[in-house]
């Protein structure tokens, strides 16, 4: 299958997977030296690093989301569904989905897929791909830190409404096409197995199918991007929770702000390593992105109501939700396993990636989870909101010395007077929720009607995409082209807004900040001096 659609030469496999890797490298660190000149933020602050100082404003944090969010499984698996099902008619029998699922994936299905179309576009050895693409995007997230991945905690709303539209026209054009020449026939089009489909390649093939080696350099270079930017966030994300849930708490619970800011970066390229690892277990097991694509699904499962419940019910017992994630895990994999031996007489990657196995696989993985966690949740409740304990975790320093001198709100959660400066530094505090919020300067009667807009919006947006499109879709058994081009207009009139919000959004909230940063630039090409000089951080090294 590889040998039928490789029209480029292996040079330039290696050109995209190296070159473009160290050139994001490169533009990070002189993006870093502009940052650190020209602004006052600190490129070796270790609050910078991980959570870019808190500082993000909503448009790129918007864009941010549609970066990490956007796997080479987002664009590939979107098309293969497409290419492959036919829930949805349009004239001849060309297919759509009448939903997108959200795309939770496992971490190893982002190279997987991005190292799959690489090699059979190019003809560069898979293994080399698997390896060198998580270590050139940990060269630039090392420099540029949690500002590499643009990501911060807000507006989620914005950029899952954003987001939605890539997968969404992705699917549509390339899944549609692959779909529309196969069935026609078309001798550009190259044969495709159901195998070469689940492994995500109906979106190269009809790229070149429809415009040769430039459609073959635009979707390499469309997955090289997918699969750097969502490896960046998530090696980023990685790092934080090994440094700041692992090492700090468990390991070294003194440790110095430059222990911290080490492990950082030493989780980075531990991620990286792992990754790489997992993505050649993989290809020697002949393990493709469909298989993970809907593996995955069952193992994550039974974390999705326990985590909700944690978030929204502060009642939820916490060993309830320990016990219904281990037991929903193993009673979907046996559910799984078992249903592919009764109908297919045997388990293997070909039988267990079919769609009755992972459909029962999924139901009782989350069905069995939902049950345990609820019922156990009402029978023992918890008595304290252990969120306020979370909260308090990792706290930025200037809101709990706010709390602690202006009000008194922060207090150690083990006072001793007899504790050493260092020692006292290091302590956790307790902080109760509206205590912490006054003291990070918000408003807590402005964020209740915050978390009520965006349970409004989030229930009609679900009810929306899961209940009303596929109802109208499912309407007609086959629909004319009236009802297609409605189709395509949809999507493209989704893609504007996602032009707007990730594209123009963020250069006009920043517009002041860029304005500074030239204005910096230029001081220093007529001999001025236009470093801007830093403020005090608690967190910098």
């Amino acid at each position: 299958m590889a040998a039928t659609i490789k029209v480029l030469p292996e040079a330039a496999g290696w050109a995209v997977v190296c070159g473009l890797g160290f050139f994001f490298a490169a533009f990070m660190v002189l993006l870093s030296f502009i940052q650190q000149r020209y602004t006052n933020r600190s490129i070796k602050d270790t609050d910078e690093f991980a959570s870019a100082s808190r500082s993000v404003k909503p448009g790129l944090v918007a864009a941010g989301i549609c970066s990490a969010w956007t796997w080479s499984s987002t664009l590939l698996q979107s098309t293969a569904v497409t290419t492959k099902l036919d829930p949805v008619m349009f004239n001849h029998g060309m297919p759509d989905q009448a939903e997108r699922p959200v795309l939770q994936h496992f971490p190893r299905s982002i190279e997987v897929g991005g190292s799959a179309v690489a090699s059979t576009l190019t003809g560069i050895p898979t293994l080399a791909a698997i390896w060198l693409i998580p270590l050139g995007v940990a060269c630039y997230v090392l420099v540029g830190g949690m500002r590499a991945t643009l990501l911060t905690a807000r507006a989620f709303l914005l950029g899952g409404s954003a987001w939605f539209a890539i997968p969404f026209l992705f699917s549509m054009t390339m899944g549609l096409s692959a779909r529309g020449l196969l069935f026609s026939g078309d001798p550009l089009m190259p044969a495709l197995s159901a195998d070469d489909i689940t492994a995500g390649l109906s979106a190269p093939a009809a790229g070149v199918a429809l415009a040769g080696t430039g459609g073959a350099v635009a979707i390499l270079i469309i997955l090289f991007l997918a699969v750097t930017s969502a490896s960046s966030a998530q090696q980023a994300a990685v790092a934080s929770v090994l440094t700041f849930d692992v090492y700090k708490p468990y390991i070294r619970p003194n440790a110095s702000k430059r222990e911290i800011f080490i492990m950082s970066h030493a989780g980075v390229l531990i991620w990286a390593v792992v990754m790489s690892l997992f993505g050649t277990i993989f290809h020697y097991a002949g393990i493709s992105l469909g298989w993970l694509y809907l593996a995955q699904r069952i193992i994550i499962a039974p974390a999705v109501v326990p985590i909700f419940c944690g978030l929204v019910w502060k009642r939820t017992n916490k060993l309830a939700c320990i016990v219904a994630m281990m037991v929903g895990i193993v009673c979907g994999v046996v559910t799984w396993l078992v249903t592919a031996s009764c109908l297919y007489n045997q388990v293997s990657v070909a039988t267990t990636v079919k769609d009755y196995p992972t459909l029962a696989g999924n139901v009782v993985s989350l069905g069995v989870s939902a049950i345990i966690t609820v019922v156990g949740s009402l029978l023992r409740p918890e008595t304290e909101d252990h969120f306020v304990l979370t909260r308090s975790i990792n706290a930025p320093e200037d809101v709990v010395e706010r709390m602690a001198v202006n009000s008194g709100l922060a207090s150690p959660s083990t006072p001793d007077a007899e504790k050493s400066p260092l020692e006292s530094e290091k302590v956790a505090y307790t902080l109760e929720t509206v205590d912490y919020v006054k003291a990070a300067g918000l408003d807590a009667d402005e964020l209740r009607k915050t978390l009520r807009f965006t349970t409004w919006v989030s229930v009609a947006a679900c009810f929306t995409l899961c209940v009303l499109i596929p109802a109208c879709l499912a309407s007609r058994k086959v629909w004319n082209s009236t009802g297609l081009a409605a189709y395509i207009w949809l999507g493209f009139i989704w893609l504007v807004w996602t032009t707007l919000a990730v594209g123009v959004l963020p250069i006009w909230e920043s517009r002041h900040e860029l304005a500074d940063i030239l204005r910096g630039i230029g001081k220093d090409i007529v001999g001025k001096n236009g470093k801007v000089e830093k403020e005090t951080a608690n967190t910098s090294l």
